[in-house]
């Protein structure tokens, strides 16, 4: 059976006559009559119920009549949503973290359709739920259950803790020492700020915490490199990986930051899948390349994180 054939079948079965179809459709009515009847022969029922002056629907037929209805109905409402997407050349992401790393993503898309305007927005404050009216795609920390989204793992990273090198002894570390460090983080509200007040909660102690007002890639490696102070951050972090051979990083317990994608489940928009292909893609490809990352984890086993309940994963 094939869209037309189907067509013919629901016109006359509202009609219950074979020549209003034919002239709907600017066929001849034997057309109908021989369609409709290839059409029972596949299905090998009869639809229609024939006499000598009129046709009304069998049993089967009303069945089969209202399940293609619905079919076509579909079909014609999601071949104009397609067409509309396209003509909305427009995408609105909001990205609650790893912003760099998405906005290299963007910018290879935008190189491909320059014409599909990218709209960007960054939430304030990780730690406090935002409203996912009119967005597109969202990038974020937290497992929200959204039923007009579809939600997907992109990273589930592990939360190290990153000190120049030689700055401090495993062996050594307790609360007491890191209460006289200071912790390089991003700016207050930002995943980093979040996760080390959870972090120094959990050991009990009240963080010095250094940040700058913007945002900016250079400020924690800068620190680090001027011994500073120490940070806690995923162990796959851009400026931990490359500044690896002058840091020491140390395992503070089974800590992780999850990083979700969230996209509209009603979308038939292709700049929009395209989008969220490209950022699924490259997620899992690094994840891939990620698992012959080699580095030294030292220890600590004079803290509470490893005696009493390790944190929970941030959700």
């Amino acid at each position: 059976m094939d869209l037309l054939q189907l067509k013919y079948f629901c016109h006359a079965a509202s009609t219950l006559n074979f020549s209003q179809t034919a002239q709907f459709f600017f066929v001849p009515p034997s057309n109908i009559s021989q369609c409709i009847k290839r059409l029972e022969n596949e299905l090998q029922i009869p639809l229609f119920i024939r006499s000598s002056n009129r046709v009304r629907l069998s049993p089967q037929g009303e069945l089969f009549y209202k399940g293609i209805q619905k079919a076509l109905n579909l079909i014609d409402s999601t071949t104009e949503a397609v067409k509309t997407s396209v003509s909305e050349r427009s995408v609105h992401i909001a990205i609650s973290l790893h912003r760099q790393y998405v906005m290299r993503i963007i910018d290879s898309f935008r190189a491909k359709y320059p014409d599909v305007e990218i709209l960007c927005s960054r939430p304030h404050d990780p730690a406090a739920s935002f409203s996912f009216d009119g967005y597109d795609i969202i990038i974020d920390g937290h497992a929200y259950n959204e039923p007009e989204y579809e939600r997907e793992l992109l990273a589930h990273n592990k939360i190290i803790l990153f000190a120049p090198k030689n700055m401090l002894c495993a062996d050594s570390i307790t609360p007491e020492v890191l209460e006289r460090q200071t912790f390089i983080s991003h700016p207050f509200g930002s995943y980093m700020y979040s996760n080390t007040q959870r972090l120094c909660r959990d050991m009990k102690i009240s963080p010095v915490i250094l940040t700058q007002e913007d945002y900016s890639i250079y400020f924690i490696p800068r620190c680090i490199e001027e011994k500073r102070g120490i940070a806690f951050a995923p162990i796959k972090t851009g400026w931990a990986v490359h500044m690896a051979e002058y840091l020491d990083a140390f395992d503070v317990g089974e800590y992780y930051q999850d990083i979700y994608l969230y996209s509209r489940k009603d979308t038939f928009s292709p700049y929009i899948m395209t989008l969220k292909s490209s950022i699924i893609e490259q997620y899992r490809k690094t994840r891939l390349e990620g698992n012959d990352l080699k580095r030294p984890l030292h220890k600590i086993i004079s803290t509470p994180m490893t005696q009493a309940e390790h944190l929970p994963k941030n959700k």
